[in-house]
């Protein structure tokens, strides 16, 4: 009898405990977002007015489904992924075998290689802003505002045709190699036990290290 009493005691403080803290914590944080809103309208009144206008444009694009930056909508991100038996990989090709790009930081290695990616899709598929632009845009701005746009957001033949030298240059910046030719591929991995890769590289381009 004494341990039940003893057992139903300690739950109640515990209760009480956490009921406690947990308003604290609540009425704590309330508070100080009060305090923080405040503060910007009085110091910084054009950011006050910024906070509701996003929080405004957040709710229309999620109402069109429009998905821009930085309104970016959750089923970017939950849409289920087809099974696939192999998928691509970038690979960096010296004249004497792969460069080992793990030797580089993660910033480093997402920038050479994503960036290859993205090389690789808008080559091959083309680049599918300046319809967005037009569609989204069009008779709703300015004739300057909308080619704004289209200079600054639609990757173009030109733009596809200088990633290789900036890539270049990025490259000997971040691997501290000074000369020679480079040659950067695409391969395939098996999906199945050790992840075996494809005899067969696909030169994507090759520049030379000067």
């Amino acid at each position: 009898m004494g341990y039940n009493f003893s057992a139903k005691v300690t739950q109640t403080l515990f209760s009480f405990v956490f009921v406690y803290l947990f308003k604290e914590v609540v009425l704590y944080t309330k508070f100080k977002k009060i305090l923080f809103l405040k503060r910007i309208y009085k110091e910084w009144r054009a950011l006050f007015w910024i906070l509701p206008v996003c929080g405004l444009a957040q709710v229309f694009f999620m109402a069109k489904g429009i998905q821009n930056i930085p309104f970016f909508l959750y089923n970017m991100y939950s849409k289920p992924h087809p099974p696939r038996d192999s998928f691509a990989v970038y690979l960096v090709k010296l004249p004497g075998g792969y460069y080992d790009h793990k030797q580089l930081t993660n910033r480093e290695q997402e920038m050479l290689l994503n960036s290859v990616g993205y090389f690789d899709n808008l080559s091959r598929d083309g680049d599918g802003t300046l319809q967005s632009i037009n569609n989204r845009f069009a008779g709703r701005i300015s004739p300057r505002l909308l080619e704004y746009f289209k200079e600054n957001l639609y990757n173009n033949a030109g733009n596809l045709a200088a990633f290789p030298q900036w890539w270049a240059r990025y490259f000997k910046q971040v691997s501290g190699l000074k000369a020679g030719p480079v040659s950067v591929v695409k391969s395939y991995v098996t999906a199945s036990a050790g992840y075996p890769k494809s005899v067969h590289d696909s030169v994507l381009f090759t520049v030379q290290l000067k």
